[in-house]
């Protein structure tokens, strides 16, 4: 179960971005929610390969993590604007507390730049800091 721990938490992220962006009308909103799709996928790409269900292939795992550096990097950018919509899961205390906001996007920018993946089990375990930098910000920040 400890190994599929993480998976499971990468799994849940992933699996409400696809159920959110149905009518959501402001653009602001919707272009925060497409950045964090794009960001999901790369991750469950990664969950898809470290559960053996895709080959381990060191190109794949290396776009994939450079993927989400990127994404994770746009994240301040994305929520610049205080935008919200009935469909946002954003809350509020985002642009109160923007600089907590910020070091969590800044953690998951360095727990993907920082991922030395030499193999599955180097994978799970970047999968887990990853999964830990996601939950950090979505348990403040999402509702």
């Amino acid at each position: 179960m400890k190994r599929t721990a993480p998976l499971l938490i990468v799994a849940a992220l992933c699996a409400s971005a696809a159920l959110a962006h149905t009518g959501v009308q402001n653009p602001a909103v919707k272009a925060r929610m497409h950045g964090m799709e794009d960001l999901a996928r790369a991750t469950k790409t990664l969950g898809r390969i470290a559960k053996g269900e895709a080959a381990f292939e060191p190109e794949t795992v290396a776009a994939s993590l450079d993927d989400i550096k990127d994404h994770a990097a746009a994240i301040p950018g994305l929520f610049e604007t205080p935008a919200q919509d009935p469909k946002s899961e954003a809350r509020g205390v985002i642009w109160t507390n923007w600089d907590d906001f910020v070091e969590r996007s800044d953690a998951l920018v360095a727990a993907a730049a920082t991922a030395r993946v030499g193999g599955p089990d180097d994978l799970r375990a970047a999968l887990d800091r990853i999964g830990g930098a996601c939950r950090s910000c979505h348990e403040n920040y999402r509702e």
